[in-house]
């Protein structure tokens, strides 16, 4: 991974690395539009290999365990992709649709900043990235124009956490990597968490308890993917 280093929905991250593997974001949302997908069951899938090619989408909040997601299916077999290290799949947007690279931001963004920008996908690229990948492909990550790319996945997952939680599990990064985000970052986030799961639950997510081990949270979402 590169160690050029700058601020991603408030969170000092590398510019650079492989893609695969997932990592998360967030930022102040609109949650002005919504459009229905569709919700489905089936039997467990527990490992790769047993179901068509598919593509599904594993969002959630900062702190849900997008990563750690990611890593678990990839444990098992299954291709996990952060969009996150895609140059040409996710970029800022600010004002007037103007595209800001990563590693273009500032390193300290100030909540004006974040207020004026948003974290997106471009969907010509993730289109690519779905079709290049393995059978079945996870996209483990968040970004505010789901909506946009929504049509190209199987399913919509959202990992689901409460308060509590999610400050326990930033903070613990923030030690990690220190020195950890910007109040106005944190600011951010917390003012997000519910307006971005009430926008996901509108367009149709299946919700997960990631508040469990992270094999019970992937044993969740591959019971839902068999039939899709």
């Amino acid at each position: 991974m590169a160690t050029d280093i700058t601020w991603l929905f408030g969170v000092r991250v590398s510019a650079g690395g492989a893609v695969c593997r997932a990592r998360t974001p967030h930022l102040a949302l609109d949650v002005s539009r919504s459009q229905s997908a569709t919700r489905g069951g089936g039997p467990p899938l527990t490992e790769a290999g047993s179901c068509r090619m598919s593509a599904f989408l594993v969002t959630g909040n900062p702190g849900s365990g997008k990563s750690t997601v990611a890593r678990e299916l990839t444990r098992r077999g299954f291709a996990a992709i952060d969009p996150d290290f895609d140059p040409e799949l996710s970029h800022w947007e600010g004002p007037g649709g103007t595209r800001v690279m990563l590693a273009d931001g500032p390193v300290d963004p100030d909540r004006e900043w974040l207020q004026a920008h948003r974290w997106v996908w471009n969907r010509a690229r993730m289109e690519q990235v779905v079709e290049m990948a393995s059978n079945p492909v996870f996209v483990c990550g968040i970004a505010l124009n789901i909506e946009g790319v929504l049509d190209l996945f199987a399913r919509l997952f959202l990992l689901r956490i409460d308060e509590a939680t999610q400050e326990e599990r930033l903070g613990a990064h923030d030690v990690m990597n220190p020195p950890g985000r910007t109040e106005a970052g944190r600011q951010q986030i917390r003012e997000g968490r519910v307006a971005f799961e009430s926008e996901m639950i509108a367009l149709g997510a299946i919700t997960i308890d990631a508040v469990r081990p992270p094999s019970l949270i992937v044993d969740g979402i591959l019971m839902h993917t068999s039939s899709a």
